[in-house]
């Protein structure tokens, strides 16, 4: 299997990738102790079919990767081995941040209602 790349036409064999992914997808499997037959029939297609995917003699499609890693209960990034990019984690780290700030806003928020409500309460009680 061939994927071209853009910058100077130049392929790039991506077939030892695959082959990593297959082996991945076997070991795991074998480790949570499933069958061929019962992965093959969650991708609805029979043990011999599966046994050929995870050969890596039949091609993947991205459809039956994530149902694989869904039946073996196993993140499909790590399955691919992808690490995150750093844009995604700085990405992560924001929205992190921005939560934190928002609960801390909340909570602020919540001690001024109630002291409101104990002085409104102070009212009350002076007005009986």
């Amino acid at each position: 299997m061939i994927l071209s790349h853009r910058s100077g036409n130049a392929p790039i064999q991506i077939e030892f990738f695959v082959r990593q992914i297959c082996e991945r997808i076997k070991t795991i499997r074998e480790e949570k102790k499933i069958s061929q037959d019962a992965m093959g029939k969650y991708l609805g297609i029979s043990g011999q079919a599966f046994g050929k995917l995870e050969k890596g003699t039949s091609k993947l499609t991205v459809l039956q990767l994530s149902q694989i890693a869904e039946t073996l209960k196993y993140p499909l990034d790590r399955l691919l081995d992808i690490e995150p990019s750093d844009s995604i984690v700085e990405d992560l780290e924001r929205q992190i941040k921005q939560l934190k700030q928002q609960i801390q806003e909340l909570k602020d928020k919540d001690k001024q209602n109630k002291l409101f409500i104990d002085l409104l309460q102070d009212k009350l009680k002076s007005n009986e």
